[in-house]
């Protein structure tokens, strides 16, 4: 992960995103919806502001591929300095954490579609 934070830099968002990601007010709620334990949800990189789209990946996304899973989604506050980068060209409100690891304070939601 190191070596992708060093080649990729900020390079992923677009203007406009970098601005977003400046003025937004941190600590954030941060969500990731899955399937499996929330220790498995939580390793991910990728994240939302949205608990919506988290709903999305943990309930619908794993059904069209066949999943059998139990649907999870975990949400964490998390701190500037955790995020890598702010994407929002699918209109997911993406947020990059590289070291997903290093969140404290994960918890599970309610997985109601």
């Amino acid at each position: 992960m190191d070596e992708f934070v060093e080649e990729w830099g900020e390079s992923l968002m677009l203007e406009a995103e970098e601005r977003e990601l400046k003025a937004m007010a941190f600590p954030l709620t941060v969500y990731r919806g899955g399937t499996g334990t929330v220790e498995e949800v939580a390793t991910g990189v990728s994240w939302t502001l949205k608990p919506e789209i988290a709903s999305f990946y943990a309930n619908e996304w794993p059904q069209r591929w066949g999943g059998t899973r139990e649907p999870v989604i975990v949400s964490a506050k998390v701190d500037e300095g955790e995020v890598f980068a702010f994407l929002d060209d699918r209109s997911e409100a993406e947020i990059l954490i590289p070291y997903p690891d290093q969140i404290d304070g994960v918890g599970r939601l309610s997985c109601s579609p």
